[in-house]
């Protein structure tokens, strides 16, 4: 569900056995959700100005949110873990996007 307001999301987790959501996690930003590894968070990438921040936000209240890592002046395109979870693989880049206007002449 996203707050246009804030251009962040609430995320609902879904027990599938019982089709009711169990936790909701609010003010995400919607850039690339992963599970983390071990199953107790979400990893998301949160924009701060020029930088990007890989965070993982835990399902548990108690531990705060920490940022994994981050670069400037470039998009993560695309994160993901390790089998063992010790290393964390990290696509960078810029994207560009040109408008082309097309004319179609008659024949």
């Amino acid at each position: 569900i996203e707050d246009r307001a804030t251009k962040k999301w609430s995320v609902g987790l879904l027990d599938l056995a019982t089709g009711q959501i169990t936790r909701t996690l609010s003010g995400l930003e919607q850039n690339l959700l992963r599970w983390t590894r071990d199953g107790k968070g979400i990893a998301y990438v949160h924009v701060n100005g020029d930088t990007r921040e890989i965070r993982i936000r835990s399902l548990d209240d108690s531990v705060p949110e920490k940022t994994v890592t981050s670069v400037q002046f470039e998009d993560i395109i695309w994160f993901d873990w390790s089998p063992d979870a010790s290393k964390i693989v990290v696509v960078r880049g810029k994207r560009l996007a040109d408008a082309v206007k097309i004319s179609l002449k008659a024949k």
